[in-house]
């Protein structure tokens, strides 16, 4: 057996192998169905192309070269498919662009599967002593390796965005794969390229072919045992549309290509094609692998800081990315993970984690990680010494080195929390202290390739910690401060429903002690009766107030005629209001309202107006329409309300300008009217009057 069809052969043989692997081992979802479906696809091209070598210079030759060419374009296809996919979405999470880009070289397949064989390859010319062939191509042909070549460069630039939108130990887990995948279809451009450059397929680049996806099968093997699959966080940039690496190499290999015959003219074609491929497959690969290493990107930022005598660090991006991120978060937890994702990419850590005291105790509980493996609330225990111990070292500047650290305590602290040491991958230690108390732990797991944290990089994490500590410290006392501001309101509700509840008490009281005495006497007891009664509806009336400070009352909302609602609402007050009470309702239109809660709020209002004013007095209620509103307004020539209680205390609960009452009446009414979609307003000087106005959106 020949060598290219013994490497071609083994290059079938090892993606399907890895194929079977990944459906036996790999966590069943969208991306690892599309692997496989690629992988089986690579093999079955391999193969195809392993029969037609085979036959070479026979009947069924061209048929073979066909087939393999058909099933190129759909392996490219179902790797088109994988890597939008992977590592962890659905395929109804794809953009509509991506969807409908799926099926376009699908289409060209079926076409040209349903053409002859002599409209892809229009003639063959194949050695009798070698394998080797030469297919000029067809037509169909032509536009069929132009689309291999366009969905093999969208392959490399879809994987490059999947690689930089990862960091830390993320990015060791998929890096393989994707640097696996970047050789089959690098490849793939390198080889269809040259088809299309001199419209013939020459099927030594089979060998090549084979070759790549031997090493691509090799990368993406040790990616899959390095747990790629498995469920992974990205945190994708939006610049790397615009710097996409793979778009570089891609434009600088294409314009080189025609530069290479020429640089080569005096050599034969092969020799020509043997350079290109040697030149261009190593060194631009080279090139990509190097711009895309971790190691080399480090080696670089030290070259740079030590002979251009800059800082590492740009801290203004870094300050103005920190203060962005703590700028916008109201709660602790909020903060936590984009904290871990910006020191984890500034200092090319491998993981870190932000750990949070527990307020009651002393423990520490994990808020964020970079690492996966790491569940949210995995607890450190800790002791009230320890924790000294960890302020006393912010104080001192000094980082915590968990793994060879010698002071006892932290042997004591590693031994006590060895499984979470392992799980969340600490390494070393830098407290968040604020004045003198413990906030928190940011814990780190080694740099890339194994670097020391020098002096540079301690400062920096240093600063952002003290910076952390104090925006966690602020977050918290604003916590703290919501809580207090619920008791005191509480408490104030307490003392209102407590001083009511013991005048009821009083009164139920009195009258039963003289119910011993009196309780023969008719008058006395229509009296008790009478006290009792309204001390039932006292406290009736102290628990609606009460539930009524609910944040959005529940609607049933039906179509409403809102000035029958109000003139029913004004007539059923009829002798149960001081002074007299004028109707000036307009036709409205229909509105969507809670008809209870609606008559409730018009009822208080009425009411508020009615105590306002004297035996004298007027109350006008009115209706109208006013650009798709529906306005109810409540007038009163009271003794109105002063300019302060407007400005700051109306439509606050308990508070009230009233002798009696809770003061939550007109704060209802506020909720009930915003909760409908309306507003409501008030006009008042003392002396003059007020004026209630409700504005009502009416059915469109």
């Amino acid at each position: 057996m020949r060598l290219p069809i013994i490497v071609i052969s083994s290059a079938a043989i090892a993606c399907a192998v890895l194929a079977a692997g990944v459906m036996l081992r790999g966590r069943r979802s969208a991306s690892t169905f599309a692997l496989a479906a690629g992988l089986v696809l690579l093999a079955l091209e391999a193969a195809f192309q392993g029969l037609a070598m085979h036959g070479a210079g026979g009947a069924d030759a061209l048929q073979w070269f066909h087939i393999r060419a058909l099933t190129s374009l759909l392996a490219a296809n179902g790797w088109l498919a994988f890597v939008m996919l992977y590592p962890d979405r659905s395929f109804s999470s794809l953009s509509i662009a991506s969807r409908l880009s799926l099926p376009v070289p699908l289409l060209l397949v079926i076409i040209a599967a349903f053409s002859s064989p002599t409209s892809f390859f229009a003639n063959a010319y194949c050695s009798e002593t070698t394998t080797d062939c030469l297919l000029i191509l067809g037509t169909l042909g032509y536009f069929l390796h132009l689309a291999l070549l366009l969905t093999s460069v969208a392959i490399l630039v879809l994987a490059e965005r999947t690689l930089r939108s990862t960091i830390g130990r993320t990015r060791w887990k998929v890096k393989l794969m994707v640097f696996g995948l970047g050789i089959v279809f690098a490849v793939k451009v390198f080889t269809s390229s040259q088809t299309l450059l001199y419209s013939a397929a020459d099927t030594r680049f089979a060998m090549v072919d084979a070759l790549g996806a031997l090493a691509g099968c090799a990368l993406m093997a040790v990616s899959l045992g390095r747990g790629s699959l498995t469920r992974l966080e990205l945190y994708p940039s939006h610049a790397v549309l615009h710097r996409s690496l793979a778009l570089l190499v891609s434009g600088i290999y294409l314009l080189a290509v025609g530069l290479i015959p020429r640089l080569f003219s005096s050599f034969d074609t092969w020799t020509i094609l043997a350079a290109n491929a040697a030149l261009f497959i190593a060194g631009l690969a080279g090139f990509a692998l190097l711009l895309l290493s971790d190691r080399f990107n480090l080696r670089v930022k030290r070259f740079i800081s030590r002979n251009f005598k800059r800082p590492r660090y740009d801290y203004r991006k870094i300050w103005s990315e920190t203060a962005a991120l703590t700028g916008t978060v109201l709660q602790p937890e909020d903060l936590a993970p984009p904290l871990a994702r910006l020191i984890c990419g500034n200092l090319d850590l491998l993981t870190v984690a932000v750990w949070l005291r527990d307020p009651p105790g002393e423990d520490l509980l994990l808020a964020a990680s970079t690492e996966s493996a790491a569940p949210r609330g995995m607890r450190l225990s800790s002791r009230s010494d320890w924790n000294r111990q960890m302020v006393h070292e912010a104080l001192d500047q000094s980082h915590l080195d968990f793994h060879v650290g010698e002071a006892p305590w932290i042997t004591s602290f590693r031994e006590a929390n060895a499984p979470a040491v392992e799980t969340a991958r600490i390494r070393f230690g830098i407290p968040m202290v604020s004045g003198e108390e413990l906030i928190g732990l940011i814990t780190l797991d080694d740099r890339v390739a194994k670097a020391p944290l020098e002096v540079e990089d301690l400062d920096l994490l240093h600063a952002m910690a003290e910076h952390a500590a104090a925006s966690f410290h602020n977050l918290m006392l604003l916590d703290h401060l919501r809580k207090a501001r619920e008791l005191e309101l509480f408490q104030t509700l307490s003392a209102f429903f407590v001083h009511d509840l013991k005048n009821v008490a009083s009164k139920l009281s009195l009258t039963m002690q003289n119910f011993a005495v009196h309780h023969e006497d008719p008058e006395f007891r229509e009296d008790a009766l009478r006290v009792i009664s309204e001390s039932v509806d006292k406290i009736n009336g102290l628990c609606q107030g009460l539930s009524m400070l609910k944040e959005r009352p529940e609607l049933q909302p039906e179509l409403t005629d809102l000035k029958a609602l109000v003139e029913a609402a004004a007539r059923s007050l009829d002798g149960c209001t001081r002074g007299e009470m004028v109707l000036r309702l307009e036709e409205t239109g229909n509105a969507y309202t809670d008809r209870e809660q609606m008559s409730s709020v018009l009822t208080n209002l009425i009411l508020n107006a009615s105590e306002a004013i004297g035996e004298d007095g007027r109350i006008t209620v009115a209706t109208r329409k006013e650009k798709g509103w529906a306005v109810i307004s409540i007038e009163d020539n009271g003794k109105g309300m002063g300019k302060d209680f407007m400005e700051n205390q109306l439509f606050k609960p308990f508070k009230t300008t009233k002798s009696k009452g809770l003061g939550i009446g007109l704060y209802q009414c506020k909720t009930v009217v915003e909760a409908h979609g309306g507003r409501i307003e008030v006009e008042s000087e003392e002396g003059v009057g007020t004026t209630v106005r409700v504005h009502l959106p009416l059915k469109s």
